[in-house]
């Protein structure tokens, strides 16, 4: 058994070493101690992970739409920190399972915490732009644009012209008709 001691409240969990060890690359190398301090997650983060770990089930499931998607997000980057890919996998799934069709929008603040706490080319990184060029609304990004992280305006700038750039000459030349107008004569 293993003491997994998390937050600044200092609550603990005991698991067994096989089950934490199984698939996280931090835990690997952390579990020839009896007791690990985690300061990164909260306890419910954690126990959210010993759960899964224990019987690969996943379980964010919240009526409030907004808690759903920013508990998958705390749920991927807590992955990130443990470098347990099969566990961001897992809630990634879940994330792509809980967005699909839905016409909830990720906020600001989640937006900013997923640019905080991963890199480019995240998964979860790419999972928000492909999400944002597919479902958003191009005149409320660009009205809100100075509200999200400077790196998603650059990453979605960067798929848009990649997916754009995949269109024949006779689909460009429709698409400049409809974005380039005519000016009409006002005088």
């Amino acid at each position: 058994m293993i003491t997994i001691i998390v937050g600044p409240e200092e609550r603990s969990f005991k698991v067994h070493k096989e089950v934490i060890c199984a698939t996280s690359k931090f835990f690997k190398t952390a579990c020839s101690k009896k007791i690990l301090r985690q300061p990164d997650g909260t306890p419910e983060q954690y126990k959210t992970y010993v759960d899964w770990a224990s019987t690969s089930e996943l379980d964010i499931e919240t009526e409030d739409p907004d808690l759903q998607l920013s508990g998958l997000i705390d749920m991927f980057i807590l992955g990130d920190v443990l470098d347990d890919y099969q566990f961001r996998n897992a809630t990634m799934e879940q994330l792509i399972a809980t967005t699909l069709g839905s016409t909830h929008s990720f906020s600001f603040e989640q937006l900013d915490k997923v640019y905080a706490a991963t890199v480019a080319g995240s998964p979860l990184r790419l999972f928000v732009v492909w999400w944002l060029l597919v479902n958003m609304n191009h005149r409320h990004f660009k009205s809100n644009v100075a509200q999200y992280p400077a790196e998603l305006v650059q990453e979605v700038a960067v798929a848009n012209l990649e997916r754009h750039a995949q269109l024949t000459d006779k689909e460009s030349v429709r698409l400049l008709r409809v974005l380039v107008k005519p000016e009409k004569d006002t005088a």
